[in-house]
């Protein structure tokens, strides 16, 4: 039976963004900005976009960051991507890296389920970008991300962060490298790093366990996928 792909319903609310104006007054965020994602959700092209951008980058996976920033009302973006998709992907990659498991990422995963969500559904600082959302309109979501950091989006400067930033700008970069453990120390690439991911129809579920799939379909519905 073929899995049918779902547009999220928006849960997870992103910050209100006025006529492209950002939230912050002249841009507060003038040094670090944090970005927080469960792994194989797009983190680091985002942290690409926002390093074109002239910020600096800390990218974090675990939900004590997420509290502090809550608490401290810190601006922050996340990026999100349907679990199951996320999922197969990490298995994907594991193929490369046989000593690794995808025991982090379902760990991670867990973390966001239990609690980022309902912090985040408080949280009127930060922005959310989907993974799907960016595969389908990649310049509209580094206009999203500029609008939010309170800096100029030129046609031309969104032409030149995505002409260095694509997905397929990534692939050359990935192909530099002949393994995981090796890297690309400026945009953070790893060989082997993009890959082709399968997705709705293409998705085999064959791949996760019925317990996981359980768990993951309690994601998808917590995060707006189904």
């Amino acid at each position: 039976m073929r899995s049918q792909r779902h547009s999220p319903k928006n849960r997870l609310k992103p910050v209100r963004l006025r006529h492209g104006v950002s939230p912050f007054p002249k841009s507060p965020l003038s040094g670090e900005i944090i970005v927080n994602s469960i792994p194989r959700s797009g983190s680091t092209i985002c942290d690409q976009i926002c390093q074109e951008f002239g910020f600096d980058v800390c990218r974090e996976h675990n939900g004590v960051v997420v509290r502090q920033y809550h608490h401290e009302k810190k601006p922050m973006i996340v990026t999100m991507r349907d679990p199951l998709d996320i999922m197969l992907s990490t298995k994907k990659l594991i193929e490369k890296i046989p000593n690794k498991t995808y025991g982090f990422t379902k760990h991670v995963l867990k973390d966001w389920y239990d609690r980022k969500v309902h912090l985040l559904e408080e949280n009127d600082y930060y922005l959310v970008i989907r993974y799907e959302d960016y595969i389908h309109n990649p310049k509209q979501r580094i206009r999203d991300i500029g609008h939010f950091l309170g800096v100029d989006c030129s046609e031309e400067r969104v032409d030149d962060i995505h002409s260095r930033t694509s997905i397929e700008r990534n692939r050359e970069i990935a192909s530099q490298y002949d393994n995981f453990d090796t890297y690309c120390k400026k945009t953070l690439i790893h060989g082997g790093h993009i890959s082709d991911d399968p997705y709705g129809e293409n998705r085999d579920l064959s791949l996760i366990d019925s317990d996981t799939m359980d768990f993951i379909e309690r994601c998808r519905k917590a995060f707006g996928y189904i």
